[in-house]
């Protein structure tokens, strides 16, 4: 028989999603822990532009679930986050001064322009709303496989997650797991309101491409509601955040 015939509760536990921590791929953060003296950072504004290329039209769509998760996060840790438009305003009127800094049809991305613009965005919030420093969380894509072995998992950025699957009863026996997927993974940089360096690192969020078995042959396809998973969304989060806010249970530890 060529699909393997899977009772209901073995196929939920071994092809649906879950949220785990993997200690092999946790990313090599960089931390400038005399710039991040807590009395100092205490009241931050988080970004709604990317610190590095724009994300996938994909997943621009989802970037403020995203922050709203990294700031109720942070606020439970402490932190005072600005809510509202202070950022745009400012980052706006800067962008109005200095012109834009990133041009989508030949895809340049002007790192000088970006600095100036951040700069004096940084000096007006100062000046206005007195902020200690900016988040940036930027929502990125990163190239996974499944292993071989039951249960087949992908691990990137300090998570293992298992396949989603679309359709179909079960994966064929003979299905290649060496073929590549996509995942989504969230940045976080921090910056000082005078743009000193503070802190950078990432953790993995989720899939973004089923196991399609609809298609004949399976393939992988993009999800439909890219993340609404808020567990996994706050799991990213706290990867990201660790050691800047140490994470319970960290899996690097």
């Amino acid at each position: 028989m060529r699909y393997l015939i899977i009772f209901s509760l073995l196929f939920l536990a071994s092809c649906s999603t879950t949220v785990s921590v993997d200690s092999q791929t946790v990313y090599p953060y960089k931390y400038n822990a005399p710039s991040a003296d807590k009395a100092e950072l205490k009241t931050m504004v988080i970004a709604s532009v990317n610190y590095s290329q724009e994300s996938p039209s994909y997943l621009r769509y989802e970037e403020k679930n995203v922050d709203a998760v990294a700031a109720d996060y942070l606020a439970q840790q402490g932190y005072q986050i600005l809510t509202g438009n202070q950022f745009d305003t400012a980052w706006s009127a800067a962008i109005d001064k200095h012109g834009e800094y990133y041009d989508p049809y030949s895809a340049t991305f002007r790192r000088d322009r970006f600095n100036l613009i951040l700069s004096e965005t940084l000096e007006n919030l100062k000046q206005t709303h007195d902020i200690d420093g900016i988040i940036f969380t930027d929502l990125l894509v990163r190239k996974v496989n499944f292993t071989y072995s039951q249960p087949h998992y992908a691990s990137w950025d300090g998570v293992k997650r298992k396949p989603r699957l679309k359709g179909g009863n079960g994966v064929p026996r003979d299905f290649n797991w060496a073929k590549t997927f996509r995942a989504s993974s969230v940045s976080v940089t921090i910056f000082r309101w005078d743009k000193e360096f503070v802190f950078n690192s990432v953790g993995g969020i989720e899939m973004i491409d089923n196991l399609n078995m609809k298609t004949g042959t399976p393939k992988a396809t993009r999800h439909t509601n890219l993340l609404d998973d808020e567990d996994m969304i706050l799991e990213g989060i706290q990867l990201a955040l660790h050691p800047f806010v140490p994470m319970q249970n960290y899996p690097g530890e």
